[in-house]
């Protein structure tokens, strides 16, 4: 009986394929990677000889066999999803400060003996006091006589400036050295620096609207030697609640 031969183009082929799964399982015995440069691997493995490649580049690519076209694709990966990471951890951080609190630098002598002047050198943020200010007052604008607050200047609104309520809107106000007393409007504030002799406030310019104010500074955290509370505290004597 005469033995049919088989077409040779009809011979089932010898040559194995590898399955995603066993590409991934050959890299992670070899070296464990991150997840985004594993499949990067892979993809490119699918194209990629078989053969060693002669060009190595570091310890990372003689454990993987990988020529430097994938181990720069593989760097490529890894730094995309880490500056997209760092964006987006930032920006939640920016909300998030935004919303609750801020820190705030405070600068001139106007608030000393309360605050240590913060100048505007890199040495000085160092040195010099920055406040922690809480936003949680602003919801309703509800203030407390003797609170440090930080506002928009009204001479220029790029700059804040941090001083301590004497007297909330209805209280007379005895201005010092001056005899006379003025009433606090609705929607104002008198402000005064707790350095009365170096201090720009509402004894100049008078009270100021309650809309610029940015935040309550409750407590100093930096240097860390000065870290504290600050304290509420109202000179005796010049505020009357009485209409």
């Amino acid at each position: 009986m005469r033995r049919k031969e088989l077409n040779p183009s009809r011979r089932p082929s010898r040559t194995r394929t590898r399955t995603d799964g066993q590409t991934h399982a050959r890299l992670g015995a070899r070296a464990r990677l991150h997840p985004s440069l594993l499949s990067c691997c892979t993809s490119h493995s699918r194209t990629a000889s078989r053969k060693p490649s002669p060009i190595l580049l570091s310890p990372l690519a003689i454990g993987l066999h990988l020529s430097s076209r994938e181990l720069e694709m593989m760097a490529i990966t890894y730094l995309r999803q880490l500056i997209k990471n760092t964006v987006v951890g930032g920006t939640i951080g920016l909300a998030i400060s935004d919303r609750y609190v801020s820190i705030v630098p405070v600068h001139g002598s106007s608030m000393h003996p309360t605050f240590k002047e913060c100048p505007t050198t890199f040495s000085g943020l160092l040195s010099g006091d920055l406040g922690l200010a809480e936003k949680a007052c602003l919801r309703r604008y509800e203030f407390s006589h003797g609170d440090v607050v930080v506002f928009r200047s009204l001479h220029d609104h790029r700059r804040t400036v941090v001083k301590r309520i004497i007297g909330l809107p209805g209280d007379w106000i005895q201005v010092p050295d001056k005899a006379e007393i003025l009433k606090v409007p609705e929607g104002h504030c008198w402000v005064e620096g707790d350095n009365l002799g170096v201090s720009l406030d509402s004894r100049s310019y008078g009270p100021i609207p309650l809309g610029l104010i940015r935040g309550r500074v409750t407590h100093v955290i930096w240097p860390p030697h000065r870290i504290r509370q600050v304290e509420r505290k109202v000179p005796e004597g010049r505020v009357s609640l009485l209409d």
